[in-house]
């Protein structure tokens, strides 16, 4: 969205759902539909014996979002370790890894487990990640919970489950990353010749988004309904004509 400000084409986006981490499982795994603290979620994943479907660590999105949980649990569980305590979650360089504390939860699944292949890599994520649990490849596997939700709702897999990952960082908020997780959208002004400008459709779309009807819908299928102040107030670029 800043790119698309600074480049003209927006002056304002709405925040309208959030999502959230979660560990996908079978649904006869001892931990499914349970809630795990943090560090009961750090010795699960750094157990040598726990196989884990993790999606490549550059190519995917969603990995941001689990390298900075690994970071914030392996903080969270080491309070008193200076090392851990100065990792950089927003520093995503994968070669950094061999500097990591040994203790480093992200350092053990995305280093470590990788070379005993006990954390096997995907390619694409969500697809990959159902796949290796059904055949016993992996235990489990950190996907968005609407992914779990996705599997049940829309293609009718009862097979699977998922475990919450509870606690809050250092900084107040969730582990699972909903307070982070957003999906924003924005009127964008059409710029060039011959390119059209369906700005009273996009309008019409973003009222529908925010509406009751549509949080609805969102939070029947895993997402997290935006904030009343989200909702009321978007986001505005003051400083850009």
């Amino acid at each position: 969205m800043d790119t698309l400000a600074n480049a003209g084409f927006i002056k304002k986006y709405h925040t309208y759902a959030h999502n959230r981490l979660v560990l996908m499982v079978d649904v006869n795994d001892p931990l499914a539909n349970s809630v795990i603290d943090p560090v009961s979620f750090y010795n699960l994943m750094t157990d040598p014996t726990t196989t884990i479907s993790e999606p490549d660590i550059i190519t995917q999105g969603i990995e941001r979002h689990i390298w900075q949980m690994y970071t914030d649990t392996s903080k969270v569980v080491f309070p008193n370790d200076s090392s851990i305590q100065a990792l950089d979650g927003k520093m995503f360089n994968p070669e950094s890894l061999v500097n990591d504390p040994a203790n480093s939860m992200r350092s053990m699944v995305y280093h470590d487990k990788v070379k005993t292949q006990q954390t096997l890599l995907t390619s694409i994520h969500h697809l990959e990640t159902p796949m290796n649990v059904r055949t016993d490849k992996t235990r489990l596997g950190p996907v968005w919970v609407t992914e779990v939700e996705y599997q049940k709702n829309r293609l009718g897999k009862t097979d699977l489950a998922f475990v919450e990952i509870g606690g809050v960082g250092n900084d107040g908020e969730y582990l699972d990353r909903r307070e982070k997780v957003n999906y924003i959208a924005a009127k964008v002004k059409a710029k060039g010749d011959g390119l059209p400008n369906n700005r009273r459709a996009a309008k019409r779309w973003i009222e529908f988004l925010l509406s009751e009807s549509a949080q609805a819908i969102l939070e029947n299928v895993g997402f997290i309904r935006a904030s009343p102040t989200e909702l009321a107030s978007p986001f505005e670029y003051t400083d850009i004509e």
